[in-house]
């Protein structure tokens, strides 16, 4: 968890990025598939802003990734607790004019039975998995109105084909998908394209399916066509 102190750190500031390009939110940014989708956005022409809740793993992303550039900005949050995440989202919105695209990449995964799940623990990956989405969208809906926005999430097959022992990584992933209809059933109307990838099965850089910068490049398509509203990997 960040503490709330982290609201210290000297951010980026409206003056001093290219407001001329647009601007790319990831919510969940890691090493694998955040850092895929954040570099495929970049070099299309994106700004880069990302939440995790380590400051020194954003800051050594953000390093790898801009190049000394000031194009990739890091705000430290836990998904998991709604007020801290609400408060680095007002942050990012008085650092920055607009949103254009915002990534919901946040995930909670246990290999745990169903039987053996503690509604404690399903309570809090439900926080991540689904209600940090809500929370985002909440946040930034004024936002991404103005920009007739992207909204992408990253999902998994297991909300179609449920796994007894990944029993909470299954009914919060069905929750997520339930979300994301619901979303771009509400949002559509109002101009935001929301859409899902559903990942069926672990993200392998070995695989040519569901390596990260096929997944990345598929949401690129998304973000660029904005048809389809689920794409099954």
């Amino acid at each position: 968890m960040v503490d709330s102190d982290n609201t210290k750190y000297a951010y980026i500031r409206k003056s001093e990025i290219n407001m001329e390009r647009k601007t790319l939110l990831i919510i969940g940014a890691g090493e694998r598939l955040g850092r895929a989708v954040a570099s495929t956005f970049l070099t299309k022409g994106f700004n880069v802003l990302l939440i995790g809740r380590s400051l020194s793993k954003l800051e050594k992303l953000k390093a790898q990734l801009a190049n000394g550039s000031n194009q990739v900005n890091v705000y430290p949050a836990d998904v998991a607790d709604s007020d801290k995440l609400a408060r680095q989202l007002e942050i990012i919105k008085k650092d920055n004019n607009k949103i254009d695209v915002m990534l919901y990449n946040a995930a909670s995964i246990n290999n745990r039975n169903i039987l053996d799940e503690f509604e404690s623990d399903i309570i809090y990956d439900f926080k991540v998995n689904v209600l940090g989405l809500l929370t985002a969208v909440k946040h930034l809906e004024d936002y991404l109105k103005k920009s007739n926005g992207t909204i992408l999430v990253t999902g998994g097959g297991i909300a179609i084909h449920p796994k007894p022992d990944y029993a909470s990584l299954s009914i919060t992933s069905a929750g997520l998908l339930s979300m994301v209809r619901c979303l771009s059933s509400t949002l559509g109307n109002h101009g935001i394209y929301v859409g899902i990838i559903l990942v069926n099965g672990s993200i392998d850089e070995k695989c040519p399916l569901r390596n990260p910068q096929n997944i990345a490049d598929q949401f690129w398509k998304l973000n660029k066509e904005k048809r389809t509203i689920e794409i099954l990997l």
